[in-house]
């Protein structure tokens, strides 16, 4: 646990040698990566970090912003000793990525992103902002996302991460709600590190078409498109995923 400027900021650490950080997605945990890590970590130092405000990461104070989030990384890095690791980014994690390396890229040095875009807007019903955050506006918002986030076939993947977002404290989703996508388009050619773009070919919040804006834009990227699979790719086909990045990550 990191204590630094009235954050905890919760994260789990599991193997030894170079380091990678996973960062998830807006209303998850790092839970989320629970299979991926027990895969990387027999051949890396893998940390899985809550973001704050989500998991263990308990977080009670006025609203923050994106770069907000990256200086609570940048903390954890520093809390840990490392000077560089390798990012591996879900959904909003994917845009910290993507932030940490333009701000900081000395100190990263690949870059995984899953279910990412340079740009976004949510196409489904969240509360307003100011609104009251109740269990019945949880169940609705979570009721409006399904058929953007899952797809037919992994009906233990939904349950399981709507089970999270139905546990993530009324704060945190006022909070996050305030947030805003930014556009990253404009610091995407300017981004070094090799990368990899893994997307669910089903998934309708981060769609295919997306990805293939990174993959454009990105001057050292690669993409893998996953069959049947949506936003939550690296759950649904976890085999399939997991070695993909460990192929990537072995790569000189």
């Amino acid at each position: 646990m990191l204590k630094t400027k009235g954050i905890r900021l919760f994260y789990s650490c599991q193997g030894a040698g170079e380091a990678v950080l996973c960062l998830h997605g807006n209303r998850d945990s790092s839970q989320v990566f629970r299979e991926l890590a027990g895969a990387l970590g027999p051949h890396y130092q893998v940390l899985c970090a809550d973001l704050r405000g989500h998991g263990q990461s308990e977080y009670t104070g006025p609203a923050f912003t994106l770069e907000d989030m990256v200086d609570d990384l940048i903390r954890l890095m520093d809390e840990r000793g490392l000077k560089k690791v390798t990012l591996i980014g879900h959904s909003l994690g994917s845009t910290l990525a993507l932030l940490l390396a333009a701000r900081e890229p000395e100190r990263v040095n690949k870059l995984v992103l899953m279910g990412a875009a340079a740009t976004f807007k949510v196409p489904f019903k969240r509360p307003d902002q100011g609104e009251e955050i109740t269990p019945d506006t949880v169940k609705r918002t979570n009721a409006a996302a399904v058929p953007f986030f899952f797809t037919e076939g992994h009906e233990e993947v939904q349950q399981r991460i709507l089970k999270g977002w139905s546990q993530l404290p009324a704060a945190t989703h006022r909070l996050m709600i305030q947030i805003r996508h930014p556009d990253l388009r404009p610091v995407l050619q300017g981004i070094r590190q090799r990368t990899l773009i893994v997307t669910g070919q089903e998934d309708r919040i981060t769609p295919l078409p997306k990805a293939l804006e990174l993959n454009r834009n990105l001057p050292d990227s690669r993409m893998l498109a996953v069959p049947g699979t949506g936003h939550f790719m690296f759950l649904e086909e976890p085999a399939v995923v997991s070695e993909a990045i460990l192929t990537f990550l072995r790569e000189a």
